[in-house]
C-alpha cells in the first residue's frame, strides 16, 4: 500500500474529492501532501523521503506546464515512481496518451470513485513491490561494485607504485 502519497493541484482543478476519497481507501495508513504546481512537486520528490505515488490532473497539469510535459520532469527526478493521471472524464484515446507521456494509469474521477481508487492502488501495490525490489538490487549492486573498487586498490607508496599509478 502507497504510504507518501504526493497530489499536484491547479487552481482550476481541484481535487478535493480524490484527496477525500484516498483515506478511506489507504485505510487512513497513506500521508497525503497537496502540491501547488511543478516545481513543488520536483522539490518533493528530490528532497523529501520517498514518495510512493503521484497523482497529478490530465491533460491540464499544474495550469502552466500540462501534464504531459510534467510526467517528463517527474521521470527525469524519479523514473519509478508510479504517476496517475487523473481526469474528470476519459477516454481510451486520453488514457493512451497519458500513457504514452509517462503515466503508469489513468483515473477518471466520478462515480463509483472509492472502487475506482481500491482497484487502482491493488494495482500500485504491485508496482511498488517491484520498484522497492528494483531500488533495493540497485543500492546492493552499487555497495557490490564499491567493494570490488576497494578489493582490486593498488596501495603502496614506493616509486614503482607510483609510477603504476601515475596516469599516462
Amino acid at each position: 500500500m502507497p504510504q507518501q502519497i504526493v497530489v499536484l493541484e491547479n487552481r482550476e482543478h481541484p481535487m478535493t474529492g480524490l484527496r477525500e476519497a484516498l483515506s478511506p481507501a489507504t485505510g487512513g495508513h497513506a500521508c497525503v501532501t497537496v502540491v501547488a504546481g511543478g516545481a513543488q512537486l520536483g522539490d518533493r520528490l528530490r528532497h523529501e523521503p520517498v514518495v510512493d505515488l503521484v497523482l497529478l490532473p490530465f491533460p491540464e497539469g499544474d495550469g502552466c506546464l500540462p501534464a504531459a510535459e510534467l510526467l517528463k520532469q517527474v521521470r527525469a527526478v524519479d523514473g519509478d515512481v508510479p504517476v496517475v493521471a487523473v481526469a474528470e472524464r476519459g477516454d481510451v484515446h486520453s488514457a493512451a496518451h497519458a500513457v504514452a507521456a509517462g503515466a503508469t494509469d489513468f483515473l477518471v474521477l466520478g462515480d463509483r470513485l472509492p472502487d475506482r481508487l481500491a482497484t487502482l492502488l491493488g494495482k500500485v501495490r504491485r508496482v511498488l513491490a517491484v520498484v522497492e525490489r528494483n531500488r533495493r538490487l540497485r543500492a546492493q549492486n552499487q555497495r557490490l561494485r564499491q567493494v570490488d573498487i576497494e578489493r582490486y586498490r593498488l596501495v603502496g607508496e614506493s616509486p614503482q607504485i607510483g609510477e603504476v599509478l601515475a596516469p599516462c
